[in-house]
């Protein structure tokens, strides 16, 4: 089961033009349906021609975005100790419209630009999709300026957590918003345990 809560009615979104919101996404995760929703919400924008750019340290989307022809960003730790983000090598390199970075290789921050958002086509609106953001604001340091810089620029914004406290420090650069919580599924057979 999914609920949506949704802030004020939205005509359009100045930011975008768009009527649809940015979304805070939570849930208890496997099973619940909330990264099969992201998925959908990362496949729309691709039909609608926006740029998506997921920022993953769970790696909750790594088979999704190979399945997708995604350029994957894999974030590792250096042999002097520093971190680096390189190219997966299975990665078709011209999905520039869909960017996965994945952060989930060994606990490595980063407080660099990431690699590919330097370029012009950087400036192109999207999809920001942001897994697991309280770990990821740890391992990302510059994240809330990302986020926020990333909608002043027009783009809209996806973000995920468990736990709905860590959208705390986003909801106001981020409104208009719906909240998306989904529910656990439970089993419908009477007396087994889901």
């Amino acid at each position: 089961m999914v609920r949506t809560q949704s802030q004020a009615a939205i005509a359009a979104d100045a930011r975008s033009g768009s009527s649809e919101p940015n979304l805070l996404v939570t849930g208890p995760g496997p099973g619940s349906g909330l990264h099969g929703f992201v998925q959908s919400s990362v496949a729309s924008a691709l039909l609608a021609r926006q740029p998506v750019r997921i920022l993953d340290c769970d790696r909750n989307y790594l088979h999704f975005g190979r399945l997708m022809g995604a350029t994957i960003w894999r974030l590792q730790s250096t042999p002097r100790g520093n971190a680096a983000f390189t190219r997966e090598p299975s990665s078709s390199g011209h999905a520039r419209r869909l960017q996965l970075y994945d952060f989930g290789a060994d606990g490595a921050t980063w407080a660099q630009p990431l690699p590919s958002l330097k370029t012009a086509e950087a400036r192109v609106p999207g999809l920001l999709v942001v897994e697991n953001l309280a770990a990821m604001t740890e391992r990302l340091p510059t994240l809330e300026e990302l986020v926020a810089r990333h909608l002043r620029m027009g783009g809209r914004c996806c973000l995920v957590d468990r736990a709905e406290a860590a959208f705390e420090p986003y909801r106001e650069v981020c409104a208009p918003y719906d909240l998306k919580t989904f529910d656990a599924i439970t089993s419908a057979v009477p007396g087994q345990q889901p």
